[in-house]
């Protein structure tokens, strides 16, 4: 790969982009109700969490271990109430179509108990984010980036031409590994790591665009593609995990089972027409050659 100007400017600037857009997110998550700062502040961090990758030779090893721990943690947390967010619409949109009474009630019981379990992360949430706000975390890891853009240029330059290629080309070689290994249509496990793959593989494609220009851009948007199709799969690969313990809960009331047995039965149906998608665009991917293409490019 042939670099016009020096890489070392862009990558500092994407680190305090992404910093920046979590930062931002804060006060909108805390004082409004609307999910979508929540989800914008899950991607950033991932984003994040996937750049450190590129500066790992040149930054403090422990404080930047602390730090991504810490940053994984939120995304996790932020990961489970987006998980509930999209349940509870998925009930929400469920009764406002006509359905009778005995279904309705037990529709509600579920619709309650995601609210409840939602209120509970959103408490986790907040406390993670005191803790940000109070080991000033954001402010120290931009003052890391500052440092290292005055006294370590010319060695993160150096990093950065070396590692760029080998860290992408690692994704790449991570998700195709695991494809390799899909055969069972119904194994959730391997489906969610996939997805897992494509995300960091989309995710480090994007800082390369940044990087190198748009050379890269069809490939990052085949990963997510990717990514995309596999997490509408993976929804339903939840809910239908979910279903045994929900079961579980007010099973002697006949009208709870019958709201369980109706979800049960969408997302059998739903993940059965996902799976069929994602067979088609990863068909399509390979007899295109897009993975070997991005192979070539790096």
């Amino acid at each position: 790969m042939k670099q016009k100007k020096s890489l070392s400017p862009k990558i500092a600037d994407i680190l305090k982009e992404y910093i920046e857009k979590i930062r931002k997110e804060i006060p909108l998550l805390q004082n409004s109700k609307d999910v979508e700062p929540l989800h914008r502040m899950r991607v950033y961090s991932r984003r994040l969490r996937a750049a450190f990758a590129f500066v790992r030779e040149v930054f403090p090893r422990k404080k930047l271990k602390k730090i991504k721990k810490r940053i994984r943690l939120l995304g996790k947390t932020l990961g489970e109430a987006r998980q509930l967010d999209v349940q509870i619409m998925f009930i929400q949109i469920l009764l406002k179509k006509k359905t009778n009474n005995l279904l309705r009630y037990g529709l509600r019981v579920i619709l309650k108990t995601l609210q409840l379990r939602r209120n509970a992360v959103s408490k986790k949430i907040e406390s993670l984010l005191k803790t940000f706000e109070k080991k000033r975390l954001f402010h120290r890891l931009s003052r890391y980036i500052q440092i290292i853009q005055e006294y370590q240029k010319e060695y993160l330059e150096r990093s950065l031409q070396k590692r760029t290629r080998r860290i992408v080309f690692k994704k790449l070689k991570a998700m195709l590994k695991i494809s390799y290994s899909l055969k069972d249509t119904y194994n959730a496990e391997l489906l969610h790591a996939l997805r897992i793959s494509a995300k960091q593989l989309r995710y480090s494609l994007e800082i390369l665009e940044a990087l190198y220009g748009k050379k890269f851009t069809p490939y990052m948007k085949e990963a997510k593609r990717l990514q995309d199709v596999l997490g509408d799969l993976h929804e339903y690969d939840v809910w239908l995990a979910q279903i045994p313990h929900l079961k579980k809960t007010h099973k002697e009331d006949a009208r709870y089972t019958a709201g369980i047995k109706h979800i049960q039965q969408i997302c059998r149906q739903q993940r059965i027409k996902k799976y069929r998608q994602f067979t088609r665009l990863w068909r399509r991917q390979q007899e295109q050659k897009i993975w070997k293409r991005l192979e070539e490019t790096l």
